[in-house]
């Protein structure tokens, strides 16, 4: 698992909040249910008791190991840019670092640094993040 920065603790422990509010209101949980998503503190038990479950998988571990984007990189046929941070709480830059090594010519990986997690917001233009001109930059470069 990885070791989460505080502002990545801080970070999980209010979406880990609004995520048991919404999974309550969306979905029919019975009482043994809904007891059990509220006893969750970590991104990772809650992937546990709650995603990996309704989802058919036997634990998270299957979850993450099945779910990831990484096992479908290699097929992606269009221009792709994948943008990560050097400073994500949750998501470490070396796991993006070891699929730079994807032998794709469709993905182009882009690293910022600061950035955080999904958190290329600028405020200097807020209509339009910096995420949103990085993307626009590289397609109409590469399309």
């Amino acid at each position: 698992m990885t070791k989460l920065t505080c502002l990545g603790r801080l970070y999980e422990k209010f979406m880990i909040s609004a995520v048991r509010e919404e999974v309550s209101k969306v979905i029919g949980l019975t009482d043994e249910q809904l007891a059990t998503i509220e006893s969750v503190g970590r991104f990772a038990e809650f992937d546990e008791v709650f995603f990996a479950r309704f989802s058919g998988f036997s634990s998270e571990v299957e979850y993450y190991k099945q779910s990831s984007a990484k096992n479908y990189m290699q097929n992606i046929s269009v221009p792709a840019l994948a943008i990560y941070s050097a400073d994500d709480p949750f998501v470490p830059a070396r796991a993006y670092e070891k699929l730079d090594n994807n032998k794709n010519p469709n993905l182009c990986f882009q690293r910022t640094n600061p950035g955080g997690h999904n958190g290329f917001h600028d405020r200097l233009c807020p209509a339009m993040s910096w995420q949103d001109r990085a993307m626009a930059d590289f397609f109409d470069a590469r399309c």
